[in-house]
């Protein structure tokens, strides 16, 4: 009986242990490969696209809880994150903080999802964005 509990034991510890937090899985290099924007004015799709990316295009680097973005090799942006299974905050250098939706299509691929909502008068605007990332 203690055999079996310690293997049973030592088989859950190396499960647990393996597994990544999503800071950890972010780390690297990340492109920017296709991205989906929609807006709405009142209800009504008043536009809606696609882009896609060549790699170097447009990515992101997340080394510790600092992430970079470059755009064309240069520079564009910097600053810090953190991320939950399913959300990602970054803070811009410039002090700007934004919260948005994380999820993992792969181990090699994630989405970002931001939505946002601004109302003027007796007017809604409501913004939608998809950002599909894969690793370098």
């Amino acid at each position: 009986m203690k055999k079996a509990l310690l293997i049973l034991f030592v088989a859950v510890a190396s499960l647990t242990a393996c597994k990544k937090d999503p800071e950890d899985k972010l780390q690297g290099r990340w492109n920017l490969t296709k991205a989906y924007f929609v807006e709405s004015t009142n209800g009504t799709k008043t536009s809606e696209h696609n882009e896609t990316y060549e790699k170097g295009d447009l990515y992101v680097v997340f080394d510790g809880n600092k992430i970079s973005v470059y755009e064309d090799g240069e520079l564009d942006d910097n600053g810090t994150f953190t991320a939950t299974g399913n959300s990602i905050t970054i803070k811009s250098n410039n002090g700007e903080e934004e919260t948005n939706q994380l999820r993992w299509n792969s181990k090699k691929e994630f989405v970002i999802t931001s939505e946002g909502t601004d109302v003027i008068g007796n007017t809604t605007y409501v913004y939608k964005s998809e950002m599909t990332f894969n690793k370098d």
